[in-house]
């Protein structure tokens, strides 16, 4: 497993994962299926590419993903999902459709709130 850290983060060792310290273009190349926050732009970088995307964030969390809804991005929020997740996936099934990779939702309840609290609504 390769592991693309930030590149203001410094990691010394994260046995067995394997920190790349390459370029994102040529990290890319290496992977089939990319895992990532759901906060994180790369998300799009991987979409674009063709990559399988995992996101693992809580279900708490404000959604922040440009690509939230679409079918091929699977959401997990625990490490019991991800593993499922990653055991059931078809890395040779290439499903890319990159037709629709803005969401836009006028009734996140989450986005909502935040806006109301901040207004003191």
């Amino acid at each position: 497993f390769y592991f693309k850290p930030h590149p203001s983060t410094r990691i010394k060792s994260l046995s067995p994962l394997i920190p790349i310290k390459d370029g994102l273009n040529d990290c890319l190349k290496l992977i089939d299926l990319a895992i990532c926050p759901p906060t994180s732009s790369i998300i799009i970088d991987c979409f674009l590419a063709g990559k399988k995307i995992i996101l693992l964030g809580t279900k708490e969390s404000l959604i922040f993903n440009p690509l939230y809804g679409i079918q091929s991005i699977i959401f997990t929020s625990t490490p019991e999902d991800l593993y499922k997740e990653i055991s059931n996936i078809d890395l040779k099934n290439n499903d890319f459709n990159n037709n629709q990779i803005i969401y836009r939702s006028k009734n996140d309840e989450r986005w909502k709130s935040l806006i109301m609290n901040s207004l003191n609504i």
